[in-house]
């Protein structure tokens, strides 16, 4: 999906992303050119598959489908309403000779411990995540 900012939206889980199939958005360089791509993070992302993201002309609500816990089938179509995220991210380092950890995973848990998200760091040891401001994590 490209929304009127011209940002391509899409799935994949060839990122590193949450769990399975992630909705990721491109971010271009100063010559028009992919230079990125950004996880949606939560709530479009979840621990399953998280596909088929659109978005409404006015830029805040749109639809994506997904098929996580809690829906009524297998494949279930979500609506959304976006809200300013907090965005997190850092390098994941080995406390002997603070190396990049490659691969290493990331649990995100919810104030009373269940896990709402997972994720891996890249090659650099690096990782983010958009998360809902207003809420415990652990």
């Amino acid at each position: 999906f490209i929304n009127q900012e011209d940002v391509l939206f899409f799935s994949s889980d060839g990122h590193t992303g949450l769990g399975l199939l992630d909705v990721f958005a491109t971010i271009k360089g100063e010559n028009d050119d992919f230079v990125d791509v950004v996880n949606l993070g939560i709530p479009i992302n979840s621990n399953k598959d998280d596909f088929s993201f659109t978005m409404n002309p006015n830029g805040i609500t749109g639809y994506f489908a997904s098929n996580r816990k809690g829906g009524r089938g297998d494949d279930d179509i979500y609506a959304y309403h976006r809200e300013p995220t907090l965005h997190v991210e850092g390098v994941v380092n080995d406390a002997i000779n603070m190396n990049p950890i490659a691969g290493a995973k990331i649990t995100l848990f919810d104030d009373k411990g269940n896990e709402i998200a997972y994720m891996e760091t890249d090659e650099n040891g690096f990782y983010q995540i958009n998360i809902d401001r207003n809420q415990d994590y652990k």
